[in-house]
Order: structure tokens, then C-alpha cells, then sequence
């Protein structure tokens, strides 16, 4: 005897006709949020706060982009803005022409002092080398 498959599971549930419980409570609250700022401040200030919160209220609850809500998405913008970034490469300083091609000035006292005396030893194990590998 078959079993029937519960399909669409992802969905969430519907709660009143199109809203979801996620749904109500962000509009719940934004209209909380504003109508207890209309006891608190003045009408001119409420209005400008009220017309700019409840679109962007109705935009955090019908919003989606790519098929993802925007109360989803909400937290990784808040999280990427809010988090330092971590960079694994950064550009390293590149050495101009001019400064390679430009010979560095050496002083007298900065000049290595370089050894001129070649004992006769060196020049037989240098001999014997040149001999061996017919150079």
C-alpha cells in the first residue's frame, strides 16, 4: 500500500489568507513601532518617520529578491555590514621604473671590503676541477 509524499515542504504555512507567520509578525511590530512613536512625538516628525517606516515595514515583510524573502536576507546584510572583513590578499606595492632602473649610491664606508689574495691551493683545486671536466 503506497504512501502519499508530502510535497512542498519548504513552503511555509499560511496563517491569514497570503500571510505567513513571519509575515504578520513584522508587520505587527512596524505598526507597533509607529503608532507608539505617534504618542510620543510630534505630528510633523511622526508623519516624516511613518512614511518612510511603513514602506520600508511592507518591504522587509512582501520583499524578495531572487525568490528569497528579505526578513531572510535581512540578517546577512546586517551581518556583512557589521562583521570586519577578513582579506586573504592585498596588493603589495609595485616598484616604479624609475626606482629600478635608478642605481643606489653607495658611500665609502658602506662598500664591502673584498679579499684579493688567492693561495696557491685555490689555484691547483681550481686547476685540478678544470682539468678533470676538460674545461
Amino acid at each position: 500500500m503506497p504512501v502519499p509524499v508530502p510535497q512542498f515542504i519548504k513552503e511555509e504555512t499560511k496563517i491569514m489568507g497570503i500571510l505567513t507567520f513571519a509575515q504578520l509578525t513584522i508587520i505587527c511590530v512596524g505598526g507597533g513601532i509607529i503608532i507608539g512613536l505617534f504618542f510620543v512625538l510630534e505630528p510633523t516628525f511622526w508623519i516624516i518617520i511613518a512614511v518612510i517606516g511603513l514602506p520600508l515595514t511592507l518591504l522587509l515583510a512582501f520583499g524578495q529578491i531572487e525568490g528569497m524573502p528579505m526578513y531572510q536576507i535581512f540578517p546577512y546584510l546586517l551581518r556583512h555590514l557589521w562583521v570586519p572583513k577578513e582579506y586573504l590578499w592585498s596588493k603589495e606595492k609595485t616598484v616604479s621604473q624609475k626606482e629600478a632602473i635608478t642605481p643606489k649610491k653607495i658611500t665609502p664606508e658602506e662598500k664591502p671590503e673584498i679579499k684579493k689574495e688567492i693561495t696557491e691551493e685555490a689555484i691547483e683545486k681550481i686547476a685540478q676541477y678544470l682539468d678533470q671536466n676538460n674545461g
